[in-house]
């Protein structure tokens, strides 16, 4: 018995070897994706939880304890991979009828998606202000 000689012998071959990269790379920028999406979301829900927490202390020295401990309970949960986190915590108008004004930066690591050339730590940063009750007295 004879075989001829065709033209697209082996081509399922070179299409796998060309195919399965580009679809691990595909895979691993969706999951980068979902940490960037799910990072920013719990600094924007830490930063809210900071002002709210600090907005309900009664001086300005608790309002500041309160929100730092705040971001810490909530970026410290869950597993996220802050290498470094900030927070800064405006008193400037501390005092019935004013506000609270709480910035949270988070170093997020991106480690374990090696391949795609992205840096390592990508930096995400939130703010978020709570008022202060007005009939509330604070010290």
């Amino acid at each position: 018995m004879r075989r001829t000689w065709r033209a697209d012998d082996g081509s399922v071959t070179v299409q796998t070897v060309f195919a399965v990269p580009v679809l691990i790379g595909v895979l691993l920028f969706v999951v980068l994706c979902g940490r960037l999406v799910e990072t920013r979301l719990r600094v924007d829900s830490a930063a809210q939880d900071a002002a709210r927490a600090a907005s309900l202390a009664r001086s300005s020295h608790e309002a500041q304890n309160a929100a730092r401990s705040a971001v810490a309970g909530d970026l410290g949960r869950g597993g996220l991979n802050c290498s470094t986190s900030t927070v800064s915590v405006d008193i400037s108008d501390f005092r019935p009828g004013g506000a609270v004004r709480v910035s949270v930066r988070c170093a997020a690591l991106m480690s374990g998606l090696t391949g795609l050339g992205l840096p390592g730590v990508v930096g995400v940063a939130s703010h978020a202000a709570s008022p202060i009750d007005q009939y509330r007295g604070v010290t």
